[in-house]
């Protein structure tokens, strides 16, 4: 079977090309407040569907192995299906005319820059009018998913600094260099595998034992050329930055 030629610049776009158009789309509207309102959270959607089947198969009364098997199946299957959806969404927008309008769509709602951006700076503007607790509160949703709550609470300036570096580096690596370099490598399904694997580790990760312990080995092993990209870009923008 052989599929037809690209209907054409008028009715394709180059992945490259709409990638270059949802930075410039998420880097200008990322991170408002109407974002939450009425546009989608594929991946808030895609978390609560993750809990959802641990839930199911993650039973107590099951031993250790048991469930670290049903996690591993439970993994690999979903990132079998995110590669899965993925090569058939691109083909659909690569070779039906103007479909390339849903990937635009699609793309800006999984990137990251704006939003890290603006969490960052209010938690700075707090610390310099010196109120830890509006400090605190701006870092909250730069790194709730990593941090426990109780920890926030009894950090100090250097603290909330420190995780604050370390927030945005790892959102960085992860909500930002992670979905540009897989795009950019396989297109949209190296896109969703990036971020099922990334949302499986945050879903399971930490809270499921056993059972988690795929999503957090795949996960790393996933993530692991984004990040060693991000940390040189981050190191050599420093080198550009006063007291970098």
């Amino acid at each position: 079977m052989t599929w037809p030629a690209p209907p054409g610049v008028y009715g394709s776009a180059e992945p490259l090309f709409l990638l270059l158009m949802a930075l410039a789309i998420e880097a200008y509207l990322g991170g408002l407040s109407l974002r939450g309102g009425w546009l989608p959270r594929p991946r808030r959607a895609f978390a609560r569907w993750v809990r959802e089947v641990e839930r199911r198969l993650n039973r107590p009364e099951r031993s250790a192995t048991d469930r670290r098997l049903r996690g591993t199946v439970a993994v690999l299957v979903t990132a079998v299906l995110a590669l899965v959806v993925g090569t058939l969404a691109g083909l659909l927008t690569r070779y039906y005319p103007f479909a390339w309008v849903i990937e635009l769509l699609f793309l800006p709602l999984v990137l990251s820059q704006r939003g890290t951006w603006r969490r960052g700076a209010a938690v700075a503007d707090a610390l310099k009018d010196g109120s830890l607790i509006r400090a605190r509160e701006s870092l909250r949703p730069l790194v709730r998913e990593r941090i426990e709550a109780a920890r926030l609470d009894g950090l100090d300036s250097a603290g909330i600094i420190e995780v604050t570096i370390a927030g945005i580096g790892l959102r960085f690596a992860t909500l930002l260099v992670g979905p540009v370099f897989w795009y950019v490598l396989l297109g949209l399904p190296g896109l969703l595998l990036q971020q099922a694997t990334y949302i499986m580790d945050l879903a399971l990760g930490g809270r499921a034992g056993e059972f988690g312990r795929a999503a957090e080995r795949l996960d790393r092993l996933v993530s692991a050329p984004s990040r060693a990209l991000a940390a040189l870009l981050l190191a050599a923008s420093a080198a550009f930055v006063p007291g970098g």
